[in-house]
């Protein structure tokens, strides 16, 4: 096999679950290898990484649990929930997680299109009710 197909299959089983172990490597060191992070989530060398190459089809609700409870990324429950649950495919929507930058645009740009103006001059008014 060619270095870019190793590539390509690497990044196709890149899952949200790898990342979030990967992120969570970051601050704990347990979560660098699949050996050590297995135990934190309970579960066999080989479950963890068929759920982190995308092998299974629908992982168990328990193990997403201590998942996003281990590496501290509540993401997955919701990533779970919006793309492997039966029910939660119909009902859920996807929470979009971003940085402090993107969220103060975002803030910026309601507050601009809601009339600054008209906030300051309410909580003003309120204020001065006191």
């Amino acid at each position: 096999m060619s270095k870019n197909n190793n590539n390509n299959k690497k990044k196709k089983n890149d899952t949200i679950y790898r990342k979030a172990r990967k992120r969570a490597a970051e601050f704990n060191v347990k979560f660098k290898s699949i050996e050590w992070a297995n135990e934190a989530i309970r579960v066999s060398n080989d479950q963890l990484s068929n759920y982190e190459l995308g092998l299974y089809k629908q992982l168990p609700v328990d193990s997403v649990v201590r998942m996003a409870d281990a590496y501290n990324a509540p993401e997955l429950m919701n990533y779970y929930c919006c793309n492997e649950c039966v029910i939660g495919k119909l009902t859920m929507a996807p929470v979009e997680l971003c940085g402090i930058e993107r969220l103060t645009i975002q803030i910026l740009a309601v507050l601009n299109s809601t009339s600054i103006t008209k906030i300051k001059e309410s909580l003003i008014d309120k204020d001065n009710e006191r």
